[in-house]
C-alpha cells in the first residue's frame, strides 16, 4: 500500500461574470467600482440589485399567471462570499450601500423638517380642543342641544393629527419585535445588513431564536403580516412584512454551517439568498 495522501478541498472554477449579465444602468459603475477596487463585479453587482430591490419593496409586484391571482413579491436576499482581506468584499459591499445611507440621511432631514410643523400644528389643537371644551361647558349649561350637537359633529368628523414617521431604508435589527415596529413604520419594507451572516444564522439554529428564525423565512416571501402584543408597548400590527437580507460570508464558516445544516435538516433558509456570489480570487493585480 501507498502513502496515504493529503485531504484536501478543492473548488472548481467558475465562471466569470459577463458584463452583459449586469443591468445596463448600473453596468459602468460596477465596473469602475470593481476596477478601483480590483475585486471581481460579482460582489458589487449583487449588493446594487439586492439595495435596489429593498427600496423597491412592496411598491412592485408580479402576478406571472394571467388567469390567477398568484403574487409575487421581487423581493432580494443576497451575501458576498470570500476569503477575508483578501478579495476586499465589505469596501466592495460599501459603494452600492452608501446610496442607503445617503437615501435614509434625507429621509432624516424632511422627517425633522415635517416634526417642526407637527408640533406647530400639535400646540394649534391643543389651544382649539380647550376652546372647544369651553364651548361644550357653555352649551351644556344654557342646555342647548342644538350646540352640543354641532360640537358632536364636529369632534366626530375632526381628522386626527398624523404624527409623522422617519422613513428606513436599512436596519441592523433582527429581533421580532424591532423588525415588527419598523415594518409598520415602513410598510415598503427595509433591508437588514450584517457584515457576517453566518453568525446570524448560527444564532438561528438555537431553540431560543427558533421563532426569529422563521419570522425571516415569512419576512422573505414579502407580503406577509404581523400582529404583535407587549405589556409594555401594547398591540403592534404590521400589515406587510418584507424583509431583505444582505451581508458578507467567511467561507470556512460557511463550510461549517451548511455541513450542520445538512445533517440537522433544511427548511430553505439558505436557498433563500438567490444572490450569494463566490467568485474566484483576482489572479493578477493592475
Amino acid at each position: 500500500m501507498g502513502v496515504p495522501g493529503p485531504i484536501e478541498s478543492k473548488l472548481k472554477p467558475v465562471h466569470a461574470l459577463p458584463e452583459q449579465l449586469i443591468p445596463e444602468p448600473l453596468r459602468k459603475w460596477i465596473l469602475d467600482v470593481a476596477h478601483r477596487m480590483q475585486t471581481p463585479p460579482d460582489f458589487a453587482a449583487v449588493t446594487a440589485l439586492t439595495v435596489a430591490a429593498s427600496v423597491i419593496g412592496t411598491a412592485c409586484a408580479i402576478r406571472p399567471k394571467q388567469r390567477d391571482n398568484w403574487t409575487v413579491i421581487p423581493n432580494l436576499w443576497g451575501a458576498c462570499i470570500g476569503r477575508p482581506s483578501v478579495v476586499l468584499k465589505s469596501p466592495s459591499m460599501k459603494e452600492p450601500m452608501d446610496m442607503l445611507t445617503r437615501l435614509q440621511a434625507e429621509a432624516g432631514e424632511a422627517y425633522q423638517a415635517e416634526m417642526r410643523t407637527y408640533d406647530f400644528d400639535r400646540k394649534l389643537s391643543e389651544i382649539q380642543a380647550k376652546d372647544t371644551e369651553k364651548a361644550m361647558a357653555k352649551a351644556v349649561k344654557s342646555r342647548d342641544s342644538l350646540a352640543v350637537d354641532a360640537l358632536r359633529d364636529d369632534h366626530l368628523n375632526a381628522e386626527a393629527l398624523p404624527e409623522p414617521v422617519r422613513r428606513l431604508f436599512k436596519t441592523n435589527e433582527t429581533s421580532i419585535q424591532s423588525q415588527t415596529v419598523l415594518q409598520t413604520q415602513n410598510p415598503r419594507g427595509l433591508l437588514t445588513f450584517r457584515d457576517e451572516i453566518t453568525g446570524l444564522l448560527t444564532r438561528w439554529d438555537k431553540k431560543d431564536h427558533e421563532d426569529e428564525r422563521a419570522y425571516f423565512l415569512e419576512g422573505w416571501n414579502g407580503d406577509g403580516s404581523y400582529t404583535d402584543f407587549k405589556i409594555g408597548r401594547g398591540l403592534t400590527d404590521a400589515d406587510h412584512i418584507c424583509i431583505s437580507l444582505f451581508g458578507g460570508i467567511q467561507p470556512d464558516k460557511l463550510r461549517r454551517y451548511l455541513y450542520q445544516s445538512m445533517n440537522g435538516g433544511n427548511d430553505g433558509l439558505v436557498q433563500r439568498l438567490q444572490l450569494a456570489v463566490y467568485p474566484d480570487e483576482p489572479s493578477n493585480w493592475e
